[in-house]
């Protein structure tokens, strides 16, 4: 349980400050799931490319390993559902589901549809895994 509250901490440090691109303000949706999908991915070269360059500087492999690290606590990444929107703030809520549990991802964009921020909220602890363990 420490652990995942550490990885939660991690994570807010690391996307508290936003993360921008992804796609463009008229599709939301699209930007979010590219973004957990390239979160999910440890991909740090999709993710570093879609912030605006003044997040860049502060973003590196090692957070957002961390953060990858507690997406797959939860299992493979299924899907993403729009729980809430409001275009004229840009905030929009998500649940991410994955296949021991769901985090809630939480994203800002900005006037160019930039991400301007973006958080991840675990949704309880996963669900134990069942069968080999992973190596």
């Amino acid at each position: 349980m420490h652990s995942v509250k550490r990885y939660v901490a991690l994570a807010s440090a690391f996307l508290i400050c936003g993360l921008a691109g992804c796609g463009n303000r008229s599709d939301p949706q699209k930007t979010a799931e590219a973004l957990t999908q390239a979160v999910y991915a440890d991909d740090l070269v999709t993710a570093v490319g879609s912030f605006d360059a003044q997040t860049q500087p502060s973003l590196n492999r090692g957070d957002l390993g961390r953060l990858s690290d507690l997406l797959h606590g939860y299992g493979d990444y299924r899907s993403l559902s729009q729980l809430s929107g409001d275009a004229n703030t840009g905030q929009y809520t998500y649940s991410a589901a994955f296949t021991r549990g769901t985090v809630i991802v939480l994203m800002r964009l900005d006037a160019d549809g930039k991400v301007g921020a973006y958080r991840i909220r675990p949704v309880g602890t996963p669900a134990a895994s069942v069968g080999m363990p992973r190596g």
